[in-house]
């Protein structure tokens, strides 16, 4: 039923996600399949913050920025202290959710002798080796409708993070991906709805997938001539 979900809000916010997307190139990703919630004050009020966390897939055969072992580990995102900043429900069938802050972290646990994640247990995601440490950019947006007039809303956000750390940033680096300006998606968010299979676990407020997309597309250089060269200048 949620990977049901998964599909259907991805099928309904693809045209939102390539819209607000400022600098996702297509070429690899790391898509963690997630919810969120409000660890401190009430859902979407200003001043309030969420948390998300989510599980590494690599569905769609989109390959990874840099390489993963599944035969060995779980792969795990905590997106930590998002703050609303701003929040605006007019009209009323759109909401508007903008966030200063959050810290985007990712883990590797191993399957034999680790501990497999648990959204009853949010402790579980956080508690293998922190492979990658980014800072969330101030203004990232959230964008939801209320299709139906139901006061449910679905839809998907938009913004960016700098990686700063984590054990396999030089791998990052050695790739020759940029640091800063990744893209920072939510792929879909989307209140819960169990009439049209929009399932979270209890505690959660939101399916809140997380797309991060690098802002360079690091193809190695190929050789060339010395006429070629010429050509271009032509």
């Amino acid at each position: 039923m949620i990977k049901a979900s998964r599909i259907l809000a991805l099928a309904v916010t693809s045209l939102l996600v390539a819209a607000m997307a400022t600098s996702a190139l297509g070429q690899s990703e790391f898509l963690f399949f997630g919810y969120s919630k409000y660890v401190a004050g009430d859902p979407d009020a200003i001043g309030s913050t969420m948390d998300v966390y989510g599980i590494l897939t690599t569905v769609g055969g989109v390959p990874t920025p840099i390489p993963v072992d599944f035969m060995n580990y779980e792969y795990t995102v905590h997106v930590a202290g998002m703050t609303v900043a701003a929040s605006s429900n007019t009209p009323p069938t759109v909401l508007n959710i903008s966030y200063n802050g959050g810290e985007v972290h990712i883990y590797k646990d191993p399957l034999m002798g680790g501990t497999l994640a648990d959204y009853a247990n949010p402790s579980t995601f956080t508690d293998g080796e922190l492979i990658l440490h980014a800072t969330v950019s101030d203004g990232w947006t959230a964008l939801l409708f209320d299709f139906d007039a139901d006061f449910i809303f679905t839809g998907s956000g938009s913004g960016s993070c700098d990686f700063i750390g984590g054990t396999q940033l030089g791998d990052l680096v050695s790739a020759e991906y940029y640091l800063e300006d990744w893209g920072f998606l939510g792929t879909p968010v989307a209140d819960p709805n169990p009439g049209q299979g929009f399932v979270v676990p209890a505690g959660y407020d939101r399916i809140f997938d997380v797309k991060l997309t690098p802002p360079n597309d690091p193809t190695p250089a190929e050789p060339t001539t010395w006429g070629t060269i010429k050509d271009l200048y032509r």
